[in-house]
């Protein structure tokens, strides 16, 4: 999981906007370009919200000359996921699925926004199902291998009847542990069941 971003206030955002869209800018280039926005700010409230910012890790700064340049070291999808998250866990318990459905009921989302969640959605469901058979064949080979080694306990040493139903109870297991997870996973994943 990434780790958490500091969350930033309304007018600390406005800051950030102006940096992510003409990037690294002095105090007095901030804050003319917020006075273009209709933020008319002072010097030192300017320098305050970047100070701000500097602490919690959002911008960095350089000095040229005698002048220090304030530049973005988080993007505008960090603070989103960040603040996305904390909204699911402070409304919503942790769960996703209502912020989605608040975004589409609402008519939040145009429908280029919910192509592209498609796109995005049928590419996480691809990923997560290479890597989910991937698990299985290695699943698979891990059964395959404790069986091999199975018989061959049984085949060629002196143990019990209890021992031997042991050992093919653990191959067994291995095999139906795979099949558990995988099989109803694909389903849901292409409404195949």
């Amino acid at each position: 999981m990434a780790p958490s971003v500091p969350n930033a206030s309304d007018a600390e955002l406005d800051v950030l906007k102006v940096l992510w869209a003409h990037g690294p800018a002095t105090v007095r280039g901030v804050e003319a370009r917020l006075g273009r926005r209709r933020r008319r700010w002072a010097y030192n409230t300017v320098l305050t919200l970047l100070s701000r910012l500097r602490d919690k890790g959002h911008v960095a700064s350089d000095k040229r000359g005698a002048a220090l340049v304030f530049r973005a070291t988080v993007s505008r999808e960090q603070l989103l996921r960040n603040g996305l998250s904390d909204l699911a866990d402070r409304i919503c318990d942790g769960t996703a699925s209502p912020l989605v459905h608040a975004l589409v009921d609402g008519g939040k989302l145009s429908a280029n926004d919910i192509a592209i969640l498609r796109k995005s959605w049928t590419n996480w469901s691809a990923k997560g199902e290479r890597a989910m058979l991937w698990w299985a064949a290695q699943n698979f080979a891990v059964a395959s291998i404790l069986a091999g080694g199975t018989w061959a306990v049984c085949r060629f040493t002196r143990i019990g009847p209890t021992a031997r139903h042991a050992l093919w109870l653990i191959v067994l297991i291995k095999l139906v542990h795979a099949a558990m997870f995988v099989w109803p996973w694909r389903c849901r994943a292409h409404s195949e069941c």
